[in-house]
């Protein structure tokens, strides 16, 4: 089985893994002929993407069983370009695609638990367009959404924001919703070698507000206490608390449920 993986960043390169270690080939999409040509050396099998050119897109997908999205905007490319556009020009072809979607689509919930059955109330563009890039895969037969929350892991890290002196944005009571970039990854191949379809949540279930999670982190790095100005919109978008039982009870066991 070969999987093409379309946004081989921070997660996709991790997912590309996992699925190796599963014994599915991976497909290292790319526009950038270097990257591609450093991952065929290194002994990867790699495509170099050329959107402008007829036919690159399809001579792509007929190599794939599968394509994984995980794009994200780069310099200069908007939201929709990134996900709505990609959206609309792969589910053209025949195939299952695994979207990496975030628990931003749900909006504001006060607070309370969303699962993946739960009114989307996007609040930002940028969220709502994800929501019309949901609304796309959907559509297609075999479609796999997974939502995630925010990643975290290796060299990205939320405790490096704290070590410098700033004020962050509202009171700090929104619920945080963590995603450990190797959950998030090991749960596409999860989804892929047992080819489950539908949506599913990925985020650990320790849920601490932004406040508290700041403050122990502080204390455990013996940084300054975080303040915080109310009079400032969060730049998180919505207050809810993401439950993920759905992909745990088909066997899914997260490594990371609380940030460590």
């Amino acid at each position: 089985m070969i999987v093409g993986i379309l946004g081989v960043g921070f997660l996709g390169s991790l997912i590309a893994s996992y699925l190796e270690y599963e014994g599915i080939t991976p497909l290292l999409i790319s526009r950038d002929k270097s990257r591609v040509t450093k991952w065929t050396e290194e002994g990867a099998q790699a495509f170099l993407l050329r959107p402008l050119i007829k036919n690159s897109w399809s001579e792509m997908l007929s190599q794939c069983d599968a394509l994984v999205i995980t794009v994200a905007p780069g310099d200069g490319s908007s939201y929709e370009d990134t996900y709505l556009n990609t959206a609309i020009m792969v589910t053209r072809y025949p195939l299952p695609f695994y979207y990496c979607s975030s628990t931003s689509v749900y909006g504001e919930k006060n607070g309370e638990p969303v699962t993946e059955e739960s009114p989307l109330n996007p609040l930002s563009s940028s969220d709502k367009t994800l929501v019309e890039t949901e609304k796309v895969y959907l559509r297609h037969s075999s479609s796999t959404l997974v939502r995630i929350g925010q990643l975290w892991g290796f060299e990205r890290r939320i405790e490096t924001r704290l070590r410098k002196p700033s004020v962050f944005e509202g009171n700090g009571s929104m619920m945080t919703n963590l995603t450990h970039v190797t959950d998030a990854a090991r749960a596409f191949a999860f989804l892929i070698k047992n080819n489950y379809t539908g949506i599913f949540n990925v985020c650990g279930n320790v849920h601490k507000t932004r406040k508290k999670l700041y403050s122990d982190l502080a204390a455990r790095y013996h940084l300054s206490t975080p303040l915080w100005d109310p009079s400032k919109k969060s730049v998180h978008s919505g207050n809810k608390i993401v439950i993920s039982d759905k992909i745990r009870s088909l066997g899914f066991l997260f490594k990371h449920e609380d940030y460590d």
